[in-house]
């Protein structure tokens, strides 16, 4: 991803993980470092675009992908292609 759009992204946000102010895994303290994090997966389509991109800190990242999609989905830190 050019580093000009991921700084885009941390600015809008505020540089702080976007997990909270979308009501999802509340229960998970910020952690790690901030990632610029594709909201439609890459893998369905996603775009290196300000609009698909939120900051969010590793260990939301990481949970977002590998632990609780569903509850990612729900919250809009995830979003399939078929279902825009």
């Amino acid at each position: 991803m050019d580093p000009d759009l991921r700084d885009a992204v941390f600015r809008r946000d505020h540089w702080r993980c976007q997990a909270h102010a979308r009501d999802y895994a509340l229960d998970l303290p910020c952690h790690g470092r901030l990632h610029a994090h594709h909201v439609v997966l890459r893998s369905q389509g996603g775009r290196d675009e300000l609009d698909d991109l939120l900051t969010l800190c590793e260990r939301h990242h990481d949970y977002a992908h590998n632990v609780d999609r569903r509850g990612a989905e729900l919250a809009g830190v995830i979003r399939r292609q078929d279902r825009l």
